[in-house]
């Protein structure tokens, strides 16, 4: 791939600029009635990407018009006397800057090598010709024969250098990335299309250098101290000389397998937990900030790479312990820093006072990091399939970006569903527009959108949008990135929705195309309205509609329900939720079990960082007296049963295991802790899913089933707190009970 990371060292000076003309110039028209006497101009020493923009205007303009222009090299004889569109470069812009201006009767389309050009010709057509790529496989040409051009003299250069939409339909199509102006590491933009950044690493690298199954053996000093102990479980001991010098050989082997990467990624675990031994605290207590210990570690490493292999980066994160700025070290002109918005309330900007924490962070870095990228995350990772209140701060938040010298932006969304989910073709499209320009009106370039790819329907959708957005004007509103809280979706809400999408579909009815787009977007909020389904006078047609969900969101691309969790492994699990109302008959402990009934009591769970993460304790409400408790304010997988050879339920299913849970909770609203089925042998989520604190929240215990098709030697059942002590105080685990069913847990009779 191109390497273009050390542009990013360059001082930021582009933005939107018209450059004023001395003259007036007249219109051009290039085709009159489906021909033109216009030629397509290219240098004689054209690179790739600048041959692949002139055969692309070829393309879209003879599509448009009906015309051919012929393409020909600037010294051909036949260039002379005819007017032409030159492709061309220019050298005096910043990275991936743009040039679009008419001289006389000729029109020149030049930008900054290696992606200027096409970028040139692809703003051209969009912005001139009024060609669209909504989607890697649905676009928009205008059909004009004859075609004429206003005066042009724009020129242009994106102040975010990197430029990431992390969404299936980007990362898996190279070409739709393009026209969309993205570059970034998973965009993986052929060197036809002029290349994309790479990142050796990517993230969270530290164990990849440092892989404890190599060192820990021989060298525990080079692992965190936590609570008296080295570990292999949190991070590296930043300040053990020994450790950096081995480090810093392994990242200049990485470098030098792929010198023209550009960038290479030396990056905290994604855990928590710092050393705590005496040198590191010293460090942070001198630093005020985590981040010192890493700041000093990556300037000492980009100064070994940059001897060798002068003006290559060294990106690090800034990241939950790390987020806040150091006070006194600084990252060098050869160091990224990537500030990370995990914690972040994403319904309100991230400039407002909801997020000042976070603010501050950012102006802070923004003062002393020559190069400062931001991780920002715009989907709900926790469901997939549920509208997401935060659209409505995509521009305000890349502004905030823009104006404290950012450079680099990697938006985090939904990169498993290609157009199936929450909004996924609206989301892509305008992110990538504001990242190319965030001066743009998002409010418009939203409508634009809706209505060029819904058609009729697009009015109705966008109504729909601004009711879900709508709590986003509540200043005490919150959502995360991981939000649990389907609150806003209130019956007022789901009700207008409701006809909203009937209208919608209305309106497109007799065109397939439209008509496939409505009901894909009306997934998500009919999920909504399963999980609100009222139990309380039975389940009766809840099953149903739950397959007919599910089979209408796989026939239209669903692949995952969420970041964890692939959509067939949700659905089960899903179509089970009438119990946690109607729970089954389970046998009260000690009793005797039918075959096939498994009853596991505390004595067999495995607890995690005992006593501090999970212990056993006296619990009156529990089956025998005893539970496993977990304080709320971690995150932990800190109950968990394993499955082993000898366990009484391995096999073939059908199975259900029930968690008999409860917890202590302040408040009845949100999630009130995680629960699942890990598979170890294959490093895949068997099942994931939160309890909500409407069910959870009245501290009884209450019967969680899991459906699993079989359970095998390496699966473990977990039961984990949220980090939420402001809702919850403590969750206690009494039993896990095991049934094997006698047939699907897909059929009614699972349930009972």
């Amino acid at each position: 791939m191109m390497t273009t990371s050390k542009l990013l060292i360059v001082a930021l000076t582009a933005g939107l600029c018209s450059l004023a003309a001395s003259v007036a110039q007249a219109d051009l028209t290039i085709a009159r009635e489906g021909s033109t006497d216009y030629i397509i101009v290219i240098r004689d020493d054209a690179t790739r990407p600048e041959r692949f923009a002139a055969g692309a205007l070829h393309d879209y303009l003879r599509d448009v018009t009906g015309a051919s222009f012929t393409v020909l090299k600037q010294s051909d004889p036949d260039a002379k006397s005819v007017p032409k569109i030159f492709i061309d470069r220019a050298d005096d812009l910043p990275a991936d800057g743009i040039s679009i201006r008419t001289t006389d009767r000729d029109l020149h389309l030049a930008g900054t090598l290696p992606r200027g050009p096409l970028y040139a010709v692809y703003t051209f057509l969009e912005d001139v010709v009024g060609v669209r790529w909504w989607t890697s496989s649905e676009s928009t040409k205008p059909h004009k024969p004859t075609l004429t051009i206003p005066d042009q003299n724009l020129t242009y250069a994106p102040p975010f250098r990197y430029r990431e939409v992390f969404i299936n339909d980007a990362i898996a199509n190279p070409a739709f990335a393009a026209h969309l102006k993205l570059n970034g590491h998973h965009n993986r933009i052929t060197d036809d299309l002029g290349g994309h950044y790479t990142l050796i690493g990517w993230c969270h690298t530290s164990f990849d250098l440092i892989p404890p199954n190599t060192y820990f053996a021989k060298h525990p000093e080079w692992f965190a101290l936590r609570n008296g102990k080295r570990q292999t479980g949190s991070q590296l001991c930043l300040s053990n000389p020994e450790m950096r010098a081995e480090l810093i050989r392994n990242a200049l082997a990485r470098v030098r397998k792929h010198p023209d990467a550009g960038m290479i990624s030396i990056s905290q675990n994604d855990t928590m937990g710092p050393c705590q031994c005496d040198a590191c605290r010293a460090i942070a207590k001198e630093e005020g900030s985590e981040s010192g210990a890493w700041i000093r570690l990556v300037n000492e490493v980009a100064a070994a790479i940059d001897k060798q292999y002068p003006g290559f980066l060294v990106e690090t994160l800034a990241y939950q312990y790390t987020r806040h700025p150091p006070k006194v070290s600084r990252p060098s002109d050869h160091v990224i820093v990537r500030l990370c918005s995990i914690e972040c309330d994403f319904a309100h900007p991230l400039s407002s006072d909801s997020n000042k924490s976070f603010g501050d962070d950012l102006r802070g870095w923004a003062a002393i990091a020559p190069n400062l990228f931001v991780w920002n995350y715009v989907t709900n990772f926790h469901n997939f399939l549920v509208p997401h209140p935060n659209m409505t701060a995509f521009a305000d938040d890349l502004r905030f970006f823009a104006a404290n010298h950012v450079v680099g932006v990697f938006e985090q969304g939904d990169a498993f569903n290609k157009l199936a989910g929450d909004m996924l073709p609206l989301r892509c499209w305008l992110l990538a527009h504001l990242l190319w320009d965030p001066s743009r009106d998002q409010a418009k370039l939203r409508d634009e959108f809706m209505n060029g790819y819904y058609g009729a329907a697009g009015p109705h959708l966008a109504k729909y949008l601004d009711l879900v957005n709508a709590a986003s004007a509540e200043p005490k509103f919150r959502a995360t990135c991981g939000n649990n809280d389907y609150s806003y979706m209130t019956p007022q809400v789901m009700e207008q929705s409701t006809k909203l999408f009937d209208d919608a579909a209305q309106s497109v009815a007799g065109d397939a195309e439209l008509e496939q787009r409505v009901r894909r977007e009306r997934l998500a909020f009919t999920h909504v309205a399963l999980m609100q389904f009222d139990f309380k006078s039975g389940a009766d047609g809840y099953r149903e509609q739950v397959r007919r969900w599910a089979d209408e969101a796989k026939k239209l691309g669903v692949v995952n329900y969420s970041e964890a969790q692939r959509l067939d492994a949700y659905v089960p699990a899903f179509e089970m939720r009438g119990e946690l109302i109607h729970p089954p008959t389970i046998p009260a402990a000690g009793a005797a079990l039918a075959p096939g009934e498994f009853d596991l009591q505390e004595d067999a769970f495995t607890l995690y960082r005992r006593p501090e993460s999970s212990d056993i304790v006296a619990d009156a409400k529990a089956s025998n007296g005893k539970a496993a408790r977990m304080p709320s304010d971690r995150t932990d997988w800190a109950v968990q049963y394993h499955f082993t050879k000898e366990s009484p339920a391995v096999g073939a299913g059908p199975w259900i295991v029930y968690l008999l849970v409860r917890c202590d909770a302040k408040v009845k609203r949100g999630a009130a802790f995680l629960y699942g089925v890990h598979d170890a042998a294959t490093g895949r989520a068997v099942s994931m899913d939160r309890a909500s604190l409407s069910i959870a929240g009245d501290g009884e215990y209450h019967a969680y089933p899991i459906p699993l098709e079989s359970i095998t030697p390496g699966m473990y059942v977990y039961v984990a707190p949220l980090d939420n002590p402001n809702a919850v105080t403590a969750i206690y685990v009494d039993r896990i009970f095991i049934r094997k069913q006698p047939s699907s847990p897909s059929r009614e009779e699972a349930a009972h």
